[in-house]
């Protein structure tokens, strides 16, 4: 049935194309060893992955952060660094869109996990420090913001 279907120029029959192919299990090798690299390089299209993986470094937290106003250089006042590739570069990623159109760009970040560490544990001191003051209901009088809250503040349990 193979050869009564009609084919393009040059292009092979599905028994010629078996015969250059030795399968084994789901594994097939070809013999060109350069078809060999193209598939061990290949990504099929519509596969699921992490489009912004990316290996990790002992001792380093790493943080994609998008390139809007005065958001990298605020990280990398903070003491983050950008990831290069092989050429040098910072990694970055196209991740969406501005509001003007172009592209929305996000740089690979890292810091070492010791500083990591020291800036998350600082924001959970912030977190219990407002939750303190909510319970004791003292949190909103503070900002002003008109909002009730009675004066033996709020039980949560």
């Amino acid at each position: 049935m193979d050869e009564q279907v009609k084919r393009g120029p040059g292009r092979p029959s599905h028994a010629e194309i078996a015969a250059r192919h030795d399968y084994t299990g789901d594994n097939y090798l070809t013999e060109s060893p350069a078809a060999r690299r193209r598939q061990s390089l290949r990504v099929p299209f519509g596969t699921m992955g992490q489009k912004l993986a990316y290996e990790a470094r002992e001792g380093f937290h790493r943080h994609w952060t998008n390139d809007t106003p005065g958001n990298v250089a605020a990280r990398l006042s903070g003491g983050y660094e950008h990831v290069k590739d092989k050429e040098g570069k910072p990694v970055s990623a196209v991740v969406g869109t501005l509001e003007g159109g172009g592209p929305l760009i996000a740089y690979l970040l890292e810091i070492p996990d010791e500083w990591y560490e020291e800036d998350m544990k600082r924001q959970q001191e912030e977190v219990e420090r407002r939750v303190d003051a909510l319970k004791r209901g003292e949190a909103n009088r503070q900002q002003g913001d008109g909002r009730y809250i009675p004066a033996q503040g709020i039980s949560i349990k």
